[in-house]
């Protein structure tokens, strides 16, 4: 009966010895590294809105926000419960007015 495991194709001693060089390997990865590094920043330059986003937004969700604020006077004066759900409903204005905002830049 025949065995099942196969033996391994042997490899040549010039086959083996085709590594990279240290020196080669490294010169090739500090190259690399240093291509990425220069390109990284003019590629996305210019689509990055998130610093403009809080005011532009914040602007056209006034009326959330007002709630908020009224929300916020009531729990100081009465000294308990949360305002979660108003805070909440300012943030999903702000993340849909967002979405829009950075999807119009993208086009």
């Amino acid at each position: 009966m025949k065995s099942l495991a196969t033996k391994a194709p042997a490899v040549s001693a010039s086959r083996r010895k085709r590594r990279c060089h240290p020196e080669v390997k490294n010169k090739a990865f500090k190259q690399a590294k240093e291509e990425a590094e220069e390109d990284a920043e003019p590629r996305y330059g210019g689509v990055f809105k998130a610093k403009e986003l809080p005011a532009e937004c914040h602007s056209r969700c006034v009326k959330p926000w007002k709630e908020y604020e009224k929300c916020e006077a009531r729990i100081e004066k009465a000294g308990e419960g949360n305002c979660a759900s108003w805070y909440s409903d300012y943030v999903h204005c702000v993340d849909t007015c967002g979405a829009k905002v950075l999807f119009a830049t993208l086009r």
